[in-house]
């Protein structure tokens, strides 16, 4: 969740702040919108007020012609008939009001909680007219909003229509500019993700904003240094191998054309020593000489062991197949209820790979007779593509243990396999009948004079 979160927590924070900033502008426009409309209703109601007067009274202005009164209100009143924002009525003397003119027609009818918030009281106006009415009747003006207010929501409906459509088309163009905003830092998280596995190869694509640009450039430039540190680092890995194993050749070498000759001296003379005091019939020297002979001899085994040691590997005296051999003798002998096989395709992949198969190999077979208990166990190594495949498969009911809490075996064997840039597995068979460990080795070339060092150690050692 919290991976997700980091994620996508760009995107949704940029549209977020749009959301907000859009909402805020929806909540002033729509301020601005009611304290207008409101202006709107009070300033038409106003100036309605005006010219019905200014109507009313250029309509009496000829009183001295006035022959009915009451017929010339009554008219009056109907010239109102049809205004959209005044009312004419005539008060009667005794307060009522039978005649009065008709509202023009509303073309958009608000809904009423909408005429409720911009209601607009209104009250009746008496115009004085002159003295010939007096008696028929008082006239009266009165602003009826309806129409404004119809009006007001007409144009509230058409900038909600123009304004939804701006929020949508303007939230669709923003999805698309971040989509293609974020798409080199979505290339970049996964480039990021390769870098961190170990693979230094991917490269993002120099183009778009000058920030990306920048930022691509200097991802460019961290992984060709990394992937030339990487290098490096393994040219000076194999640099310092080969130099270990030239400073183990060399005291191999000292040992065996130096230290050798001198015990054979030392040798030679205890055994003069012997000699002479044999025809001397001294027996107390002749005691010593075999003792300094028998020192010897042990100095001799000692320093063939150390030779032995200093070996790079003790596969290199001979070839991967017949070493795998002498194993698969060696379990055989002394457990010949079990069936072991092998199939090596080659005698030889260079001493690294020899090492580490001939390595995981020991140790898978002895993991299987150790902790199951197999019929047969069966290994494989071939050649595939551009690795050495190794597979060892038994059928001894298992590891009595989770896989993944493997002991320092299984750590050892994928140790072996990662340095020389491989993987290994450690996984039960599919008819949960055993163990099957299978390991992918890159090929390497191995120099010659390699093959010459093992040569000259193994006669050393001889």
């Amino acid at each position: 969740m919290q991976k997700l979160k980091l994620a996508m927590s760009l995107r949704f924070q940029l549209l977020g702040t749009i959301a907000i900033v859009l909402l805020g502008t929806l909540l002033l426009a729509a301020w601005l919108t009611y304290r207008h409309a409101l202006n709107k209703i009070e300033t038409e109601m106003v100036a309605a007020i005006g010219v019905g007067s200014r109507i009313a009274h250029n309509a009496v202005d000829d009183v001295e012609e006035v022959v009915n009164p009451r017929r010339r209100l009554e008219l009056l009143v109907a010239d109102f008939d049809g205004d959209r924002h005044l009312k004419a009525f005539i008060i009667e003397p005794n307060g009522q009001t039978n005649v009065q003119s008709k509202i023009g027609a509303d073309e958009s009818e608000a809904p009423a909680w909408f005429e409720n918030l911009l209601r607009y009281d209104s009250k009746p106006v008496v115009l004085p007219l002159p003295d010939v009415f007096d008696g028929f009747g008082k006239f009266a003006l009165q602003t009826d909003a309806g129409n404004e207010i119809g009006e007001a929501w007409s144009d509230i409906q058409l900038f909600a229509k123009i304004l939804a459509f701006f929020c949508a088309s303007g939230v669709a163009v923003t999805l698309y500019i971040l989509g293609r905003a974020l798409k080199p830092l979505r290339l970049l998280t996964s480039a990021f993700h390769q870098i961190g596995t170990g693979n230094y190869t991917p490269r993002i694509s120099e183009h778009g904003a000058q920030e990306l640009v920048e930022l691509a450039r200097g991802f460019n430039q961290m992984a060709g240094r990394l992937a030339s540190a990487e290098s490096s680092n393994k040219q000076l890995l194999a640099h310092a191998e080969t130099i270990q194993e030239e400073e183990r050749i060399e005291l191999a070498r000292n040992l065996h054309d130096e230290i050798s000759p001198l015990l054979f001296c030392v040798d030679v003379d205890a055994m003069s020593i012997r000699r002479i005091a044999e025809r001397a019939d001294d027996e107390a020297i002749v005691g010593h000489a075999n003792a300094i002979q028998s020192a010897i001899d042990d100095l001799k085994e000692n320093v063939k062991g150390i030779l032995g040691d200093l070996r790079p590997s003790t596969l290199h005296a001979l070839s991967l197949k017949d070493s795998i051999d002498d194993l698969v003798a060696f379990w055989g002998a002394r457990h010949p209820s079990v069936h072991i096989e092998a199939d090596v395709n080659r005698d030889s992949w260079g001493a690294k790979i020899d090492d580490a198969v001939g390595s995981i190999v020991r140790e898978a077979v002895s993991n299987s007779l150790k902790h199951g208990t197999p019929r047969k166990i069966a290994i494989t190594v071939s050649e595939a593509s551009e690795c050495v495949a190794l597979e060892v498969r038994d059928n001894g009911g298992g590891l009595k243990c989770p896989i993944t809490e493997g002991g320092f075996g299984i750590l050892g064997m994928k140790e072996r396999a990662t340095k020389l840039g491989g993987m290994l597995t450690v996984e039960m068979a599919h008819d949960k009948s055993g163990v099957v460990v299978k390991a992918s080795l890159p090929k390497t070339n191995e120099p010659e004079r390699a093959k010459r060092k093992n040569e000259f150690i193994e006669a050393a050692v001889s």
